[in-house]
């Protein structure tokens, strides 16, 4: 019988940077766990995971506005270096646009939802946070960077 852990990871992913904002610095880590909760044009959100005691969860909170980047194929550098303690970036990074003091949009991201948070549940190890997507973007000459059996594959 396979080991939880190791079934999940067959299961494919795409790979997202969360970025938050504060004075002059971005916070980001990654996650693998986005999904849609409501697709109509009027009310479109967004659901994923954090960690209980994660940083990034409590700046959503604080902040309320927050970047969603769908990362492409060719950013797998900034999936390791984003699951990883780092320092946050400064908003003069050249790999960021910032926009409306609100959002760390990521250059060359295959898809960028700026969002507002809405709710957390924490019934669980991890936390679940909904968000409302007020923006979306995609960039057509990408694909998504995306994750499986521990490894990073494109859908080429």
């Amino acid at each position: 019988m396979a080991i939880f852990k190791d079934a999940m990871s067959e299961v494919p992913t795409c790979v997202a940077l969360i970025a938050c904002l504060q004075d002059n610095e971005i916070y980001g880590c990654t996650i693998s766990s986005l999904v849609s909760v409501d697709i109509r044009d009027s009310s479109e959100k967004i659901a994923f995971m954090l960690k209980r005691d994660s940083l990034i969860g409590r700046r959503i909170i604080l902040n309320e506005y927050f970047t969603l980047n769908v990362l492409s194929t060719g950013q797998e550098s900034l999936a390791k270096y984003y699951s990883g303690l780092r320092l946050p970036d400064l908003v003069t990074d050249d790999k960021w646009d910032i926009k409306n003091y609100r959002y760390a949009n990521l250059r060359k991201a295959k898809v960028i939802f700026n969002c507002k948070f809405l709710n957390v549940f924490k019934e669980y190890n991890a936390n679940i946070y909904v968000a409302t997507v007020l923006e979306s973007f995609i960039n057509e000459g990408k694909s998504p960077l995306i994750y499986m059996s521990r490894n990073f594959l494109t859908l080429n």
